[in-house]
């Protein structure tokens, strides 16, 4: 053991010192003094052997208590005889010291305050100042002092000893939460607002969000199990004193269990090996290691300090409806108990689906105005959805801010909202009434709708705590007639949006004209520069089909076209321009038809169709699928030229469709190059997009 330095607490004779047992049950009373100890010592030896003899107790003298050496009495004692007590064999021990001095030296001490006496090891610092205590009375006192010194240091230096030995593992304080966590969500109960069989949450009033956050754990579905490990926080020893997640005073007290603040499980440390310890539903610690001592850094075991790991569940047999805290504690003997932290929950048992009813649409408001092909189109629609939510506060519900979703929304854009608070009313049923807005550009019976439907559509899905998410079916209504695509077309390019380049089929081609299209006109009406014209719709030309009629389409304009009565070839006339003087020129064609020659007869209802250019007041109307001939410029002369683009299909490829004019150019013709487009009775085909490259 080290050295203590000395603190000269005192320097009193050994007879003064006085003596405080550590055992006070092994002392008549507190002794005072180590004289009255040494009496007491004595008289309790003397007791022990009288009585082991069967004789009387009584307390007597140290001087006449009696002695049997264990050693050889006639090898080791003052003559062949047992000393027979303590006084006659201190006697002989100084006698027997005075022998083995006198053979030594010269002298014959007698008395034992005169015997000699030097210290076994080997500094004097050892000792009280630095010689020899010389004799036993000095010795004694030194010692005396020594003691003293000692307790004095240990009184103000508690952890000198526990330092040098390996630490205890750290007192049980955590738990892990090893199970997913649930999810965050409103009450439909509280104190005031009771639901049957359920634990009101004593900080969360109804309406208010139970959240997800730190040892709040969330809303979960009945059924399932909750784990964790036991003191997870802890780190392995830095000296390897204990491995991660121990706990210390791991043979001792009882590990519990605590939900709710009830102990549904223990298992008492101080007998348990290890393994898994349960209660009859469950629930208890799994993996419990055996109570293991902590090791010095040499590996070597301190068996007074032991650590175990392990784990802990909760099963759903142990969890009640609503609100549940869980706990660990170790009730431990040497040392004050250890409790964890608490995870709180909330179990929703309720499995009520979601249902829906009333669903509906009411108040269309259909606005805007647009012309296109003698069809009056509307810009923009509202209105209003309709539905009843029920079963969806059973027994808490969603805080989301777009718990109320639609899945479907055809035609239409409808915002999803949050779910109002219920009041304590976890039977209240949601009635919704949403404005849904139209979001597409175009919708035309027949031609595009989202989904092949041409009003508003609309589902409902409403997302619950811990219960399945229902969506309803889809409520549908209207038929809408929209166009509200911004004109897009250019000098040089016609997507048929609008018809801002178009011109009727009276018009006088020779001349320089401007666009003089009317697109209020029916094109089956009584105006006959319309009634053989083809229709631009849905960003195409098509031949005109559809009947735009309320019949048809209930929420049109009144006083809609019929088309489905539409006969014969029917055309559409348009114009380029480009203040460039040119004379050779590339088509670029997109959509689905069959280019053929001006000279071929159109089969009726087929995708055929013809396109002819011409330059005003210089050309005929010029086949683009005829080859051009220097010289020939009147209606139904070619001027398709390989030179310019190698094209011959609709569909037109990298290459294009090339045209020459020859010797004419736009010079003469205004800047403009005409063109017109033919197509057969009940035309099966479209063209969305006609484009010119001028001067190549």
């Amino acid at each position: 053991m080290p050295h203590v330095p000395r603190n000269r607490c005192c320097y009193p004779d050994a007879s003064e010192i006085n003596y405080l047992p550590s055992e006070a049950v092994d002392w008549i009373g507190n002794p005072g003094t180590v004289q009255i100890a040494l009496d007491e010592l004595a008289d309790r030896v003397h007791e022990i052997e009288i009585n082991g003899g069967g004789g009387p107790i009584g307390d007597v003298d140290a001087s006449i208590v009696t002695y049997t050496p264990s050693v050889d009495a006639a090898s080791c004692w003052q003559g062949s005889s047992d000393p027979g007590n303590v006084n006659d064999a201190l006697d002989q021990i100084v006698l027997r010291i005075c022998d083995l001095e006198a053979s030594l030296g010269s002298g014959v001490p007698t008395d034992a305050s005169m015997i000699t006496y030097t210290p076994s090891v080997s500094s004097l610092a050892c000792w009280q100042g630095s010689s020899d205590p010389g004799n036993v009375n000095d010795a004694l006192d030194q010692i005396v002092l020594r003691v003293c010194d000692v307790e004095q240091c240990c009184d103000s230096n508690t952890d000198l000893l526990d330092n040098l030995l390996p630490p205890n593992a750290p007192d049980l304080d955590y738990i892990s939460y090893a199970s997913a966590s649930g999810v965050s969500g409103k009450l439909s109960f509280d104190v005031s607002n009771t639901i049957s069989g359920y634990n009101n949450v004593p900080d969360v009033l109804v309406d208010q969000s139970f959240t997800v956050s730190g040892d709040r754990k969330g809303i979960y579905a009945s059924g399932g199990s909750i784990t964790g490990i036991i003191n997870d926080d802890v780190v392995a020893d830095s000296n390897g004193a204990y491995p991660a997640d121990s706990f210390g005073y791991a043979d001792e007290g009882v590990l519990q269990l605590l939900v709710n603040g009830s102990v549904v499980h223990s298992v008492d440390l101080s007998v348990f090996t290890s393994g898994n310890s349960y209660n009859g539903n469950g629930s208890g610690f799994s993996s419990l290691s055996a109570a293991t001592p902590v090791n010095f850094p040499n590996s070597q075991p301190f068996s007074l300090r032991k650590y175990r790991t392990g784990g802990w569940i909760v099963t759903a047999a142990d969890l009640s409806n609503g609100y549940n805290t869980i706990q660990v504690k170790h009730d431990r003997v040497s040392v004050s108990d250890s409790l964890t932290q608490t995870y709180n929950l909330v179990i929703d048992a309720s499995t009520t689906a979601t249902s829906y009813a009333s669903a509906s649409f009411s108040g269309l408001s259909a606005t805007g105005s647009k012309y296109l092909s003698g069809v009056r189109y509307h810009t923009g629609a509202t209105a209003t959805y309709n539905i009843t939510i029920q079963n969806a506060y059973r027994n808490t519900y969603s805080s989301s801010g777009s718990a109320v979703s639609h899945p479907t929304s055809r035609n239409c854009s409808i915002s999803s909202s949050s779910i109002p608070n219920c009041s304590g009313n976890e039977a209240a049923d949601i009635v919704l009434a949403k404005t849904v807005t139209m979001d597409q550009t175009r919708i035309i019976k027949g031609l595009v709708g989202e989904s092949s439907t041409y009003g508003f559509g609309v589902s409902t899905s409403t997302l619950r705590t811990v219960q399945s998410t229902i969506t309803s079916s889809i409520t549908s209504d209207y038929t809408l007639l929209i166009d509200n695509q911004s004109a897009t077309s250019t000098d040089l390019i016609n997507y048929f949006d609008d018809e801002n380049y178009r011109f009727h089929s009276g018009s006088n081609f020779a001349t320089n004209l401007s666009a003089n299209w009317d697109s209020t006109e029916s094109l089956v009406g009584v105006n006959l520069n319309y009634v053989n014209a083809l229709q631009t719709v849905n960003g195409a030309v098509y031949y005109p089909s559809i009947d735009f009629t309320t019949t048809n389409m209930p929420n049109a304009y009144a006083g809609s076209p019929n088309y489905s009565t539409a006969t014969g070839t029917r055309y559409y006339y348009g114009y380029f321009t480009n203040a460039t003087v040119a004379a050779n020129f590339r088509l670029r064609i997109t959509g689905t038809a069959t280019l053929i020659s001006e000279a071929t007869s159109f089969t009726s209802s087929s995708a055929q169709v013809k396109i002819s250019l011409r330059l005003p007041s210089q050309t005929g109307w010029m086949d683009i699928k005829t080859s051009y001939i220097p010289g020939s410029w009147s209606d139904g002369d070619g001027c398709y030229s390989a030179t310019y683009g190698s094209d011959t299909s609709i569909p037109t490829g990298a290459n294009g469709i090339g045209i020459t004019f020859g010797t004419k150019n736009t010079a003469s013709s205004f800047d403009k190059v005409y063109y017109r487009i033919s197509a057969p009775q009940g035309w099966t085909g479209n063209l969305t997009s006609l484009q010119i490259e001028w001067g190549v």
